[in-house]
């Protein structure tokens, strides 16, 4: 049948040559990641005289199964997607679309309002907004006991499928500060009465401190410093 009726449902007829369908397909929006199966939304403004059905069918491939089922997706990119539309009538209309599915926005890790004392045990830094990214970050250097700074270093897990929301999956850096414990908060042995040598005058002694535990002794030149000075002539330290 090369021809087409002048009316639906005529016997007899002599009619045009068959007619091409007019329009377009495309992807409507773009999709954002989301760790599952979408399935794109498909601009349809195909049209056909006398205003006959129009069968759709997709394909991932050119040279694959058609389905009037679009096909879906999941990972961030840009696929091609193919598609076959036939009428009554018309000749086929074959070609492709860009389908686009990006990839999901995650927010930079912020710094910690805590501040940090040296307490005796292992403290850990935590990024302000944690609970909002941790499903999609790794953390590491985030923990530490003593006195001092070290770099905290957070990641994305899915590279592939995540960005920064500043764009870019860099690894983001904070800092992680323990402050030293003020000494006025420890407490040092009475130190006993000498008599005058002529010499310096040294004697044992011991500083506590009540972190980690209570009565904690702690290491000269290690936790702290001190020297004896003053104390050769007659008088008080």
């Amino acid at each position: 049948e090369t021809r087409e009726p002048i009316e639906v449902g005529a016997d007899i007829a002599v009619g045009s040559l068959i007619k091409n369908i007019g329009g377009s397909i495309a992807q409507s929006g773009t999709l954002t990641y989301t760790g599952s199966a979408q399935t794109p939304s498909i601009s349809n403004t195909l049209t056909s005289v006398g205003n006959q059905t129009i069968t759709v069918k997709y394909c991932t491939t050119q040279n694959g199964t058609y389905s009037t089922t679009v096909p879906t997706y999941t990972n961030a990119g840009t696929y091609t997607m193919y598609y076959k539309a036939t009428a009554q009538y018309h000749n086929e209309k074959s070609g492709s679309i860009t389908i686009t599915v990006n990839a999901r926005s995650i927010a930079v890790p912020t710094a910690s309002t805590t501040t940090f004392t040296y307490n005796g045990a292992s403290q850990t830094y935590t990024p302000a907004n944690w609970n909002d990214i941790k499903s999609y970050c790794n953390i590491s250097g985030n923990t530490r006991t003593n006195a001092g700074s070290q770099t905290v270093t957070i990641s994305l897990k899915d590279t592939a499928n995540n960005v920064w929301s500043t764009g870019g999956t860099d690894n983001k850096t904070l800092t992680f500060k323990i402050n030293a414990r003020n000494m006025s908060n420890v407490t040092i042995s009475t130190l006993s009465n000498k008599t005058y040598t002529g010499s310096a005058i040294t004697q044992s002694y011991t500083v506590t401190d009540s972190v980690p535990s209570a009565n904690t002794t702690l290491t000269l030149n290690t936790h702290y410093t001190g020297a004896f000075t003053n104390n050769t002539n007659v008088g008080g330290l």
